[in-house]
C-alpha cells in the first residue's frame, strides 16, 4: 500500500501547479548535467588554453549549425495538414515546425478524441463539459471550458495553457464548435513562434574572426556577415534574384582577389595571439623562483632538547 501512495506522487504534485508556468521550468542540477555532457565529448582536462579555445569554439559551432538547421527547417519547408480546420493552417504560420507538431496532435485529437457532454449559455459564454473518449486515454473525468465569442477569451479546467503556453485539445474543441475562423492571438505565446529571436540575436559571429586591434572592426564584419543573411533569408523563395545576388558576391570576391593577390597568411603565433587577444611582448623578465623546503628534509627541523 505504501509503494502505490509512492507511485501516486507523479498525479498527486502537479495538482499543486496547475496554476504555474512549467514550460521552460529546469532545476539548476540539469542545466549543469546538460552542459557538462554536451562540453565533455569535446574537451578534456589535458587541453592546454588554446586547445580548449579550440575545441570551444568548435562546440558552439556544433549548437550554432544545429540552431540553424531548425530555423531553416521551420522557414522554407511546410509539414502537411492533416485536417482542413483554418486554425492548423494558421498555426503551422504562427508557430515554430516542434510546436507545430504538437498543436497539429491537439488540433486532431479535438476532432477524433474528444465529445461534448452539455452545453450551457451563461451571460454570453459558452460552457461546455467534454469528455475524452478513446482507447489511449486514461479515465480522467470531464473537463470544463468556458468561451466568451465577444473578447475570443478561453478558460479550461486542465490548465494547460497555464501551465506550458500551449491550447488543449478541449479547447480547440470548443473553438471549432463556436466556429472561430481565427486563431486567437492572446492565446500565442511568443517563446514557440517564429520571430522568437530576432534578426539581430540570429546574427552568428564565429569567435575565431575576430581581431585583437579593438572592436571597430569586430562590428564590421558582424554587419557583413548580418547582412549577407538577411539578403539570403529574402531571396531564398526568388531563384533568379538570389542567382543574381551570388553573381554579386562572387564579382566582390574576384575584385579582393585582384587587389590583394599576394596577401600573407597568419603564422601560428598570429593566430594564438589573435584568438586570446594579446600580442607578443617584446622583452620578458624571468626570474628565478624562490627556493622551497623539500618534504622531509631534516636540516630545517626542530631542534630537540637535551632533556
Amino acid at each position: 500500500m505504501a509503494f502505490d501512495k509512492f507511485e501516486l506522487r507523479f498525479n498527486g504534485i502537479p495538482t499543486y501547479y496547475r496554476d504555474q508556468p512549467m514550460s521552460g521550468l529546469m532545476c539548476t542540477t540539469s542545466w549543469s548535467g546538460s552542459e557538462n555532457h554536451f562540453f565533455g565529448q569535446l574537451t578534456s582536462t589535458t587541453l592546454t588554453l588554446v586547445e580548449f579555445v579550440s575545441h570551444f569554439d568548435t562546440a558552439m559551432d556544433i549548437q550554432r549549425y544545429t540552431h540553424r538547421t531548425n530555423q531553416h527547417k521551420t522557414r522554407y519547408t511546410t509539414p502537411e495538414l492533416l485536417t482542413d480546420y483554418v486554425l492548423e493552417k494558421e498555426a503551422r504560420e504562427i508557430y515554430t515546425r516542434t510546436i507545430f507538431y504538437d498543436i497539429q496532435e491537439e488540433i486532431c485529437a479535438s476532432i477524433t478524441d474528444c465529445m461534448s457532454m452539455s452545453l450551457m449559455t451563461i451571460d454570453g459564454t459558452h460552457k461546455f463539459c467534454i469528455k475524452e473518449i478513446g482507447p489511449e486515454v486514461s479515465s480522467l473525468g470531464l473537463f470544463e471550458v468556458l468561451f466568451t465569442p465577444s473578447d475570443v477569451t478561453l478558460s479550461c479546467s486542465c490548465k494547460r495553457f497555464e501551465r506550458y503556453g500551449l491550447l488543449y485539445r478541449n479547447s480547440f474543441y470548443a473553438l471549432r464548435i463556436c466556429g472561430v475562423s481565427e486563431f486567437p492571438k492572446r492565446y500565442v505565446s511568443r517563446r514557440w513562434t517564429r520571430d522568437a529571436v530576432t534578426r539581430e540575436k540570429r546574427i552568428v559571429f564565429d569567435g575565431r574572426n575576430k581581431f585583437s586591434d579593438g572592436s571597430l572592426r569586430d562590428e564590421t564584419v558582424k554587419d557583413i556577415i548580418g547582412s549577407v543573411e538577411y539578403c539570403i533569408d529574402k531571396l531564398t523563395s526568388n531563384i533568379e534574384e538570389l542567382a543574381k545576388c551570388r553573381d554579386r558576391i562572387q564579382d566582390i570576391n574576384s575584385k579582393v582577389d585582384t587587389d590583394l593577390p599576394n596577401q600573407r597568411s597568419m603564422s601560428d603565433l598570429e593566430v594564438i595571439s589573435s584568438a586570446l587577444g594579446v600580442s607578443k611582448p617584446s622583452k620578458v623578465k624571468i626570474r628565478n623562483p624562490l627556493q622551497s623546503k623539500n618534504k622531509g628534509d631534516q636540516s630545517n627541523s626542530r631542534i630537540i632538547p637535551s632533556k
